[in-house]
């Protein structure tokens, strides 16, 4: 069994070619050597288990969305400030006991290393202010735009992603073959996502031109938090997964609470709710704690110790691929042609990638 509390060893840093995982670049060696912390932590070898955990991903995320259509199915509806504070609260409780139950069975943990506890909670600040600020932004777009346009624009961090990716020593827009290997993939990827977000009747030109631009810019953000969330995970890659992922859910839930006093929507929802709503509301932030908070979060933080933040970034834009599936499952949903063709472009892109990188 892989033990997760001990750092990666010399065979662990070996890198797998036919998962298209990327060797960690001249200058992160140099830093190592060094003594400076990496700008890139060195990917690891991807076992089943942390291919496993990125395929999952999307497929937790995309379960997001149905679940709460059908445990939300009310009037009276929460706010969502109220519904991500719960999520939080539960993620981070279940986070931060398994991970004292891996720190109790097993002898030694980095967190508790007092060369590892500063850059854990370096990176739970961090990464947890990325993901707050992708989700209030989103929220703020989604106030101004429609569902469609703000689901497309976010996913533009498919896009965002590549530029800033480091992996390999970053883009040299020189080098032509290695801006299209990377960009190429995730511009399929994301045109994929427009059709399958759009629907059979709907035109992204018009529903664009009708939106308010601070909306688009709100959606925008979100999108760039997004990306930079995946470009430092991958970063923190030398962090124990199970510390990161609990300090960055932690962080998330302490955000939120921070921010419920201004929220007089919050307020005024726990004033007038009546038994039913409330039992709908614990229902959902029950399974999105768990599943699309606490699962997801964890895989993330497993998963990209062994794959670079753009293959990452590819696989986690299948997330509306895996909503839709659902969708179809659990809703009755139906897809129009164009909408099958976009999540077969999405999943295009990501077998275009991994042959590229083979």
């Amino acid at each position: 069994a892989e033990n997760k509390c001990v750092a990666p060893n010399a065979a662990d840093m070996s890198v797998t070619v036919s998962t298209g995982l990327l060797a960690p670049s001249a200058e992160s060696q140099e830093s190592q050597v060094a003594g400076d912390e990496p700008e890139v932590a060195p990917l690891i070898a991807a076992r089943p288990a942390r291919i496993a955990a990125l395929l999952a991903v999307p497929l937790l995320w995309g379960s997001f969305t149905p679940v709460l259509k059908v445990l939300l199915k009310n009037k009276n509806h929460p706010p969502a400030l109220l519904t991500n504070l719960l999520s939080h609260t539960i993620g981070a409780f279940m986070l931060s006991n398994l991970w004292l139950l891996q720190s109790i069975t097993q002898n030694s943990c980095p967190a508790a290393e007092p060369k590892a506890r500063p850059r854990s909670l370096r990176a739970s600040a961090e990464l947890g202010l990325y993901l707050f600020f992708g989700q209030l932004t989103q929220l703020l777009g989604l106030k101004n735009t429609s569902a469609t346009t703000n689901a497309i624009l976010v996913q533009a961090s498919v896009i965002v992603v590549p530029l800033l990716d480091r992996s390999d020593g970053g883009l040299r827009w020189g080098t032509w073959a290695r801006v299209a290997r990377r960009l190429i993939p995730s511009t399929l990827a994301l045109f994929g996502v427009v059709l399958l977000t759009l629907g059979p009747d709907a035109s992204l030109a018009a529903s664009v031109a009708e939106e308010d631009w601070r909306g688009i810019m709100f959606s925008l953000t979100s999108a760039a938090c997004y990306a930079l969330h995946t470009v430092r995970l991958s970063a923190y890659g030398d962090v124990e997964p199970t510390a990161q992922a609990a300090g960055q859910v932690l962080f998330n839930a302490l955000l939120d609470l921070c921010a419920m006093p201004f929220s007089a929507e919050s307020r005024q929802w726990l004033g007038t709710a009546g038994h039913g709503p409330t039992r709908h509301l614990l229902m959902a932030a029950s399974w999105n704690g768990v599943v699309v908070v606490g699962a997801t979060t964890w895989a993330m933080s497993y998963a990209q110790q062994a794959f670079s933040a753009s293959t990452a970034a590819l696989a986690y834009a299948m997330e509306p691929v895996c909503a839709a599936l659902i969708a179809i499952v659990a809703l009755g949903d139906v897809l129009a042609p164009l909408q099958m063709l976009g999540g077969g472009l999405v999943i295009l892109a990501n077998i275009a990638a991994a042959r590229s990188n083979s």
